[in-house]
């Protein structure tokens, strides 16, 4: 990656300014699951090769990424050593626990990340729960951002300080730092002259699949480069997401083959590896962040998970379904021919209402949501025209409002639902400069840190670049006839939505939070607190 010249001379975050500053939606998209249902029905059941599992090997250089500073100093003395601030240079890195890995080659595999536990603070952040080792954390401790608190406080001036200081010190970021000091919803944000101070529930952290989540909402702690990350994207106009897209020859060859299984010519049990293997490898593309960070992979697995719950290959929690049960609830009206079916996710506008004066802000709502549609796949592998498909409606549906069931059973929807929760607060901060409602210069200058540390640091992940096709074939009895069907995953769009309703309302009451910035600790360096 690129980095600023004046980043290369001092090393520290330099702040930089963007004259051009959008209120545009910021998108923060996890991509598009497209997948192309074809009915065999009445075909000879002849029994051929079974589908392989798609990713189930993990690809060479890739693995479990559990063990972070083995993989992260591997990289810092093998992938231009002279720019890490380990040994000397002024790049840093985040880690992120993914369920994915990247081949030498650029195609994402699927991993499964063993589940860990920090035993020593889970066992003191419960004794602190219970009373035992006293009511507020110790912040000197490295491990108290673990423990709960009923009102967490987060400096983001102090923060950015802390963070540079790191930097000049050629110190890595702190556990703490880099999720926030456990903040994994923002209930209140405090605008002073000097300083942004976020506040919100800590239930207590825990460890679940390598990803720290709040044991009390599992929901997943905001990381510093997401928050970072969408600010950048803010500050510059635009959004940024990823798509993965099956080629117009692999759809092309789709299409033929969708045909040689229909006329019988290839048999049933060899059509969803037929079928997946004529759509061939999707190339992955992502989009306002660079390819080689942490947020980037989160948001490329995230979508390939979406695709696995979405087609059986991944078990939903009880009383969920998938795409391929709705086909059966809906059996009386058909089953999907040709085709495209697309799964994103996007943003589900949050609310939020302000005291009087403005100054102190209160986010209510859910932050992300998965959206769908279908199209008509074309012979030509050209789009084709939108169209309804209501088992679709019915899966987002579910899917929607067992959200919180779903991300409970998989923890990288909580990871990136933290990531819409970062895009809300950098969209409210650029509304109150948009309307010149900052009290002082300090969320200006703020933005301008964030975006600096989100647009000068090397990551140094192995960019994604491909995927294979996933199919599955599914068979069901309807009014005595057998269907047989067989759905292929296919591309990804991403659109940009709204982060936060435009219409923040007065609400008189919060007057009274305005005191969140005062019992702050005179210790400067101290930029999280309990109250």
């Amino acid at each position: 990656m690129t980095k600023s010249t004046s980043q290369k001379r001092s090393g520290r975050i330099v702040p930089f300014v963007r004259n051009a500053f959008a209120l545009a939606a910021l998108l923060v998209s996890a991509g598009v699951t497209e997948t192309w249902a074809q009915d065999f029905s009445g075909r000879p059941d002849v029994t051929g090769t079974p589908t392989p599992a798609a990713g189930n090997v993990a690809g060479a250089g890739g693995g479990s990424m559990a063990d972070f500073s083995q993989l992260m100093m591997l990289i810092q003395t093998t992938i231009e050593p002279e720019t890490w601030e380990a040994l000397g240079g002024t790049s840093t890195m985040f880690p992120y626990a993914a369920g994915i890995t990247v081949d030498p080659r650029g195609t994402i595999r699927d991993v499964e990340t063993p589940a860990e536990e920090h035993v020593a603070a889970e066992i003191k952040m419960l004794l602190a729960r219970d009373g035992v080792t006293g009511q507020t954390a110790d912040a000197d401790d490295p491990d108290a951002w673990r423990m709960p608190s009923k009102l967490r406080r987060v400096s983001l001036k102090r923060l950015l300080d802390t963070y540079a200081r790191h930097r000049d010190e050629r110190r890595p970021s702190s556990d703490a730092m880099l999720h926030l000091g456990g903040l994994s919803r923002i209930q209140f944000v405090h605008f002073t002259a000097d300083d942004i101070v976020l506040a919100g529930e800590v239930g207590g952290v825990q460890q679940v699949d390598g990803r720290p989540r709040d044991r009390k909402s599992g929901a997943a702690m905001i990381r510093l480069d997401a928050l970072a990350g969408c600010f950048a994207a803010v500050a510059q106009g635009h959004g940024f997401g990823c798509s993965i897209d099956p080629t117009p020859l692999g759809l092309q060859r789709a299409a033929k083959v969708a045909a040689q299984i229909q006329a019988g010519d290839i048999p049933r049990g060899q059509a969803a590896a037929a079928l997946g293997d004529a759509i061939g490898p999707q190339d992955v593309r992502v989009r306002g962040v660079p390819a080689d960070s942490s947020l980037a992979w989160l948001m490329v697995e995230a979508d390939r998970h979406l695709k696995q719950l979405a087609l059986g290959r991944k078990r939903m929690p009880d009383h969920v379904t998938n795409y391929l049960d709705q086909i059966e609830n809906h059996i009386d009206r058909g089953v999907p021919t040709d085709l495209l079916l697309r799964l994103w996710f996007t943003s589900q506008p949050m609310a939020a209402r302000q005291s009087v004066d403005g100054s102190v802000v209160e986010f209510a709502g859910r932050s992300i949501r998965l959206s769908g549609q279908n199209e008509r796949a074309v012979a030509s592998g050209q789009r084709g025209l939108m169209t309804e498909d209501p088992r679709t409606a019915a899966f987002v549906d579910d899917f929607n409002k067992n959200w919180s069931q779903i991300r409970a059973a998989f923890p990288v929807y909580a990871s990136l639902e933290s990531v819409f929760n970062a895009a809300a607060l950098a969209q409210l901060v650029q509304i109150k400069l948009d309307a010149d409602q900052a009290p002082g210069p300090a969320a200006s200058l703020i933005t301008q840190a964030f975006a600096s540390i989100a647009s000068s640091d090397a990551h140094g992940f192995r960019p994604p670049k491909r995927v294979e096709s996933l199919a599955v074939s599914h068979s069901l009895v309807h009014a005595k006839q057998r269907h047989h069907i067989v759905v292929a995953s296919g591309g990804v769009e991403v659109d940009p939505l709204s982060s936060l309703r435009s219409d923040i309302s007065t609400y008189p009451p919060l007057a009274a939070m305005r005191n969140l910035n005062d019992d702050r600790p005179a210790d400067g360096q101290r930029w999280w607190w309990d109250r």
